[in-house]
């Protein structure tokens, strides 16, 4: 059972995953409204999709989305694209005269995410669309577009329910550029995630053990999400956390499980019968297994993610409670990195 005198911890952090379902309630309706006339910018690409830390893994969400829609995207870790940008990406940009950034930041003032921009300007790029919490922050004032997130802004450190309005945009933006309206399968999310919150969150306490670290599996989108929710476990409570594509962690990583690991996944919304089989193998190696696919609300398609990411911040949370962390305000992390401004490297 969790340490009573623990409970109070990260309280800012659980109020701002538990509203998750209403905040995609809220944004969805401006948000559709925002990126539906943006279809024509977006589709003539190329897309470049700029962030850091949660950031990045949104970009990455976001690439494969795009791409799944039949899209030219990249996604990069702002520090790389100033200072080693592909050269495949450089020789896009001179073919195509109008190609578009999309850069996410919650603060709108992560410097290296501005640096990014500003490269991006000058190698070429025509527009900038920014996905931030902050719409008068310095990356909002860089940007052509605004897409304003700023009912999803948190006073934790670490991004939860800011991470999840990231996904929401990006997933409508992907919808309208292949011709979807994803309004009403996200409204469906959320009653699902909102329905089943009382009973998830009681289900992860149970789970959530200090053991021996959390090895999280996931596949395509899934992926994504294990990394996400790795980087969430390390930020909230130093939890040891390692994200491996599903098939991949059989070529070695495997034999790092034994009783006192937990394996968490397989996070994905197209999980295949060899990775589905790859996870049940992979459970016989430890006593502990966080099945995300019955647990989480069950939702089809890309949309489900977001009930995915939710049980995800969640777990990891609960944690950082379970090893005396106090979520809400980390040691040695702030809010933002705004002093890491980089030479652009053409």
């Amino acid at each position: 059972m969790m340490n009573a005198d623990n409970r109070g911890l990260g309280l800012h952090a659980e109020g701002e995953i538990r509203s998750m379902p209403q905040i995609w309630r809220t944004l969805t309706p401006p948000v559709y409204a925002a990126v539906s006339g943006l279809t024509e910018t977006v589709t003539r690409g190329p897309v470049v999709l700029l962030g850091a830390g949660s950031g990045y893994f949104a970009a990455i969400f976001g690439q494969m989305l795009l791409e799944r829609a039949g899209l030219h995207a990249s996604a990069h870790t702002s520090s790389d694209y100033v200072q080693r940008p592909p050269a495949s990406s450089l020789e896009l940009m001179r073919r195509n005269p109008r190609p578009v950034a999309i850069a996410l930041s919650r603060s709108g003032e992560t410097s290296e995410t501005l640096s990014a921009v500003r490269a991006f300007r000058r190698r070429g790029g025509s527009t900038v669309i920014a996905m931030t919490c902050r719409p008068d922050s310095a990356l909002a004032r860089e940007a052509d577009t605004i897409i304003d997130l700023g009912e999803a802004d948190e006073l934790a450190v670490p991004q939860t329910r800011s991470v999840s309005a990231l996904w929401l945009s990006l997933l409508l933006l992907a919808g309208v550029c292949n011709g979807q309206d994803l309004r009403t399968q996200i409204m469906d999310v959320a009653q699902a995630t909102d329905a089943a919150a009382d009973h998830l969150w009681s289900t992860l306490s149970d789970l959530a053990a200090d053991g021996d670290g959390q090895v999280l599996l996931g596949s395509g989108l899934g992926y994504v999400l294990a990394r996400e929710a790795a980087l969430k476990m390390v930020e909230m409570g130093r939890v040891p956390a390692w994200a491996y594509r599903t098939l991949e962690y059989r070529h070695g990583p495997l034999e790092a499980l034994a009783p006192g690991t937990t394996l968490v996944g397989a996070f994905g919304d197209d999980l295949t019968e060899a990775e589905l089989t790859a996870v049940a193998e992979a459970a016989g190696a430890t006593n502990r297994h966080f099945d995300i696919q019955r647990i989480a609300p069950q939702q089809t398609g890309p949309v489900g993610m977001l009930a995915q990411l939710y049980a995800a911040h969640a777990y990891s949370l609960l944690l950082s409670r379970r090893r005396g962390f106090d979520a809400d305000r980390p040691t040695n992390i702030r809010e933002h990195v705004g002093d890491v401004w980089l030479k652009d490297k053409q």
